[in-house]
């Protein structure tokens, strides 16, 4: 029973860190990016849909359980951090990619990256003219 509250504590801790006074989502979204590349982001995916559909039990992950869940819970804070920097009309374009380039394995990892980041901040943009 511990063990299951703990993980809710830590799901519950990243919507209260947002609401915390000097929250920086630029900051949160940059430490994701860092950690994880594109490629550990699909295999993350891919892992949690196979133990979906063909049950954990029957099949050995390529991850540690928890690493999974660790991720899930990074996941849910980036996101969070992309809601928030939207939100707050954060500009996007001074996310620093410059660190995410030693991560990515190939140029096209890297362009498909800055094609999310450019994504983001137009959507924001484009909400942002319309308030």
């Amino acid at each position: 029973m511990e063990k299951y509250f703990t993980k809710l504590i830590a799901l519950d801790l990243t919507f209260y860190r947002g609401n915390q006074t000097g929250y920086n989502p630029i900051r949160e979204i940059e430490d994701f990016w860092e950690k994880y590349d594109l490629k550990n982001c699909l295999d993350y995916g891919a892992a949690l849909i196979d133990g979906q559909m063909n049950g954990i039990g029957n099949r050995r992950l390529a991850f540690e359980t928890d690493g999974v869940e660790e991720f899930l819970i990074n996941l849910v804070q980036v996101l969070t951090s992309y809601y928030i920097a939207h939100d707050q009309q954060v500009d996007l374009r001074v996310v620093d990619l410059s660190t995410m380039s030693s991560s990515m394995s190939s140029a096209s990892e890297l362009k498909l990256a800055k094609e999310i980041y450019e994504f983001f901040n137009r959507v924001s943009t484009d909400l942002k003219n319309k308030l």
